[in-house]
């Protein structure tokens, strides 16, 4: 259950984690770019589903010039 724990993360954490400030999280959030549970006014993101997420965008395809 502790391994379950760690998987999930609040937006501080997800800020963190991505290097991104946390309005840039919850907006990402609403949005639905990076994939989250709402549960009353929180938010909590799976670690694991973030990490997939970013592995998604490594194999797309970049734009010319960036």
């Amino acid at each position: 259950m502790e391994r379950l724990a760690g998987d999930v993360l609040t937006a501080r954490e997800v800020a963190l984690l991505l290097r991104v400030n946390i309005k840039t999280v919850y907006e990402s959030a609403k949005t639905g770019t990076i994939p989250c549970v709402r549960l009353g006014r929180h938010f909590r993101f799976s670690r694991r589903a973030i990490m997939a997420r970013l592995e998604q965008c490594k194999s797309a395809p970049r734009w010319e010039g960036h």
